[in-house]
């Protein structure tokens, strides 16, 4: 079975492609704490979103900053051509409904 849970914050601001039906965001996971630099260990996971709803689509992409969330999804891998060289792609398919908003920084 494949199937991701995913919880941290949004790394930057989110693209919505395709006339609003896709919307491409990544999200900053923490998995650990390295004791000798003493820092989170954060792995930044490339996600995408079908036919988002307008209110998701705005959030991701105007009020981003501080935004803590959990997701539901799958890994997805793709190849393609650039330049003459095969790119390998990772990310997760967001499954629609699936994502939690935890939180929202009302700092300005």
């Amino acid at each position: 079975m494949n199937v991701v849970v995913l919880s941290g914050f949004l790394a930057r601001e989110a693209v919505v492609n395709g006339e609003g039906k896709v919307l491409r965001f990544t999200v900053a996971a923490k998995h650990g704490y390295n004791v000798k630099e003493e820092k989170d260990l954060i792995e930044f996971v490339p996600c995408t979103l079908f036919n988002p709803s307008e209110a998701i689509a705005n959030l991701f992409t105007k009020e981003w900053k501080g935004l803590s969330l959990e997701l539901k999804g799958r890994v997805s891998t793709s190849r393609y051509e650039k330049e003459g060289q095969t790119v390998y792609s990772t990310q997760v398919v967001v499954e629609k409904n699936s994502i939690n908003l935890l939180k929202v920084n009302t700092l300005a």
